[in-house]
């Protein structure tokens, strides 16, 4: 059963200047409607309504679900498998960078140069 509905979104704001009211409501408009189609809903015709102070979009005919998608995902390369002596999969190898160089020259700049949140070279900012 294919059942459509009416969508209202509305979104209240602060005073938002007159010149961007309309060009706001049409991208809501269209980036809605735009990703409603993407997704595959049927819709049909959207409306923006806009004053200073809210935003409006209403989307007539909107599918009340999406239709059944398959989806593949695949996990990581086999060659980052770790294997046993025939080649079978036995593992997964993750190798992470020794980063404790950087580490020390970050904190021996951060000694060198900064006092509470003042940066500078002045011996006398650090005594």
């Amino acid at each position: 059963m294919n059942t459509t509905e009416t969508l209202l979104i509305e979104i209240g704001t602060e005073d938002l200047p007159a010149r961007y009211v309309v060009p706001l409501a049409e991208a809501l408009r269209d980036g809605f409607a735009g990703g409603l189609a993407k997704r595959g809903l049927a819709l049909g015709t959207a409306h923006s309504y806009a004053t200073p102070r809210r935003i409006a979009l209403i989307v007539e005919a909107v599918a009340g679900r999406q239709p059944n998608q398959s989806v593949e995902f695949t996990g990581p390369a086999l060659a980052a498998a770790l294997k046993d002596g025939q080649g079978n999969v036995i593992g997964g190898v993750e190798t992470f960078r020794d980063l404790s160089t950087e580490e020390e020259l970050r904190r021996k700049i951060d000694r060198s140069y900064t006092f509470h949140d003042i940066v500078s070279r002045d011996p006398r900012m650090h005594e």
